[in-house]
Formats: C-alpha cells, structure tokens, sequence
C-alpha cells in the first residue's frame, strides 16, 4: 500500500476510536517530521512505513518523536508486518494496514522521555501568552518564545502544561491568520470562537508568529487595519 492510501485509513481509524481529538499532519518535532500527531488527552505520535519506504531513518526518528510524544507508533504495511517490532524501542505501539484492515500488532506505552517543553514549542506564541494568564504568571510581552516555555515548565507543574497545552491544540483557530485549516478533528474539538477571551496587547500575536520588530511596514499597516476591524466588532452596541 502507498503512504497516501494508509495514512487515509488510519485517519479514518483513529476517528472512529477517540470521542475528542484532532489531528495534524507532517508536524516538525526537532530534526525530523512527524507523519501524524494526534492530539486527545495528550500528544501520540504516528510514523507510516509503507511497503515502498525503508528504515534508513528510523534510529533518527526514534528519538526525535520519543522528545515530544507521550505515545508513539510504528504504522505498517504487510511489507514489513514481520519485522516492525523489531525496528522500535518495546514501549512503541504498532499497527498494520492491509487491505483496508487495521490490525493493532502492539498497543503503545507510556513514553517518560517526552520534555514538557519540547511540547510546548509545538504552541504558537498567542497560544503560550494564554498560558502564562491561566497561570498566574506576567505576559513577558518581549521576552522571546523560548523564555516563555522555560517560565512555564519552571512553574507550572507538567500534568497541568499537558491539559493545557492539548487544550490549545484542539481548539486552535488558523482564521486568525487567514490561514486553511488542513487538520482532522471531532465535533468535540471544533473551535468556539467565544471560548477564549482576546487580550488587546496578544492581538498582534494572534495575527503572525513572527517577532514585530522584523515586520515590514506594509505588514505592520495590515496587522493594524485588522486590529481596528477586531476593536470595532468588540465595541458594545
């Protein structure tokens, strides 16, 4: 089976066996690409192996998921059905996909080398901002991306980061930046715009990723026009 042909069926798979989820395609997680992160009551990492692929990479792969996932599986086609649990550390799930059939080889542990931060730089910066206001902490409104997650994985205890850092996922919002929403997600997960309260000053995160001081003028014009649209819709009638 081709790449594109079991990643559909597994999509479709684990649709059906989680209530609340969603799920993010080719996420990068330190020096590799993570094929699918599913996001439910934590962060599970899917690397596909179709018959066509090799296990060139897989040593690399390994740690570069076992870093930021809490659960981690191995998908195959019947090509390498015999070999798979070989390839991966005892903990890592496995599963099999022939002929539209997802057969569970291996069911996937407790992965305890995931770091609370490398999780957190999965957020966007607006989504870290609404972390430090749900913990108390100061909004370090110049401090840089990496600052923020050392304050947070400091303070805040890592099964709170966990609940909070996958409630951000699930409800992230791509319109803020004009952007398609290419993620699969549950009724359950689907974004309430009314959910989260936007704070003036975390505008302009909301609307790019980037650092301020390295937008064009042209880019902060945008960013500002936008602003003034957001103010007006917010002003009481």
């Amino acid at each position: 089976m081709t790449d594109k042909e079991m990643r559909s069926i597994l999509i479709e798979y684990l649709s059906i066996k989680n209530r609340k989820f969603r799920i993010f395609q080719e996420k990068s997680v330190g020096s590799s690409v993570c094929d699918l992160m599913l996001v439910t009551d934590k962060l599970s990492g899917f690397e596909i192996k179709s018959d066509s692929d090799n296990f060139e990479r897989i040593n690399r792969q390994i740690a570069a998921y076992e870093q930021f996932f809490n659960e981690n599986t191995l998908v195959v086609g019947a090509k390498y059905a015999g070999i798979a649990e070989k390839k991966v550390p005892e903990n890592w799930g496995i599963l099999c996909i022939e002929r539209q059939k997802v057969s569970v080889v291996r069911l996937a542990g407790n992965n305890k080398k995931a770091s609370v931060k490398n999780q957190l730089s999965v957020l966007w910066r607006i989504e870290l901002k609404n972390l430090l206001l749900q913990n108390d902490l100061p909004a370090f409104t110049y401090k840089s991306k990496e600052y923020i997650i050392e304050r947070l994985a400091e303070s805040v205890p890592e099964k709170t980061l966990l609940e909070q850092t996958v409630h951000e996922l699930l409800t992230r919002d791509y319109s803020l930046y004009n952007e398609k929403d290419f993620t699969i997600r549950s009724q359950e997960a689907v974004h309430n715009p009314g959910e989260k309260e936007l704070f003036g000053e975390d505008l302009a995160d909301r609307l790019s990723e980037e650092d301020l001081t390295q937008l064009t003028l042209d880019k902060r014009m945008e960013i500002y026009q936008r602003a003034m649209q957001f103010a007006k819709k917010r002003q009481p009638c």
